[in-house]
């Protein structure tokens, strides 16, 4: 039985683990069912495209007002977000960032 995990505050302020995910969960549900909502969604979801376009890397985790939370990275972030780099204007950045953040893990 699914049960929901009830987030610390600290946990539900912050860009990590559990909401890295989300892009690849709307990336998976437009790939599926070409909605709309779900393309225009992860377009808003800029920081790992800007974090990667200006640092070349993703933190573990992440403030809402985009700074650092870690000073560390974690490969279970640039998985979750690696999907919603699909949509971003440089394709090319999925690439380099599956083969350097990844596969090299």
């Amino acid at each position: 039985m699914w049960t929901a995990k009830k987030l610390s505050r600290d946990q539900a302020s912050r860009f990590s683990f559990d909401a890295s995910r989300m892009p690849w969960q709307l990336a998976l549900d437009w790939l599926w069912f070409k909605d709309d909502r779900a393309k225009q969604a992860i377009q808003g979801v800029s920081l790992p495209r800007r974090e990667l376009a200006a640092n070349g890397e993703l933190a573990a985790s992440y403030q809402l007002d985009g700074s650092q939370a870690a000073n560390y990275e974690a490969v279970s972030m640039y998985g979750g977000t690696l999907a919603g780099l699909l949509f971003a204007d440089d394709r090319s950045l999925v690439h380099r960032v599956f083969a350097a953040k990844i596969l090299r893990a």
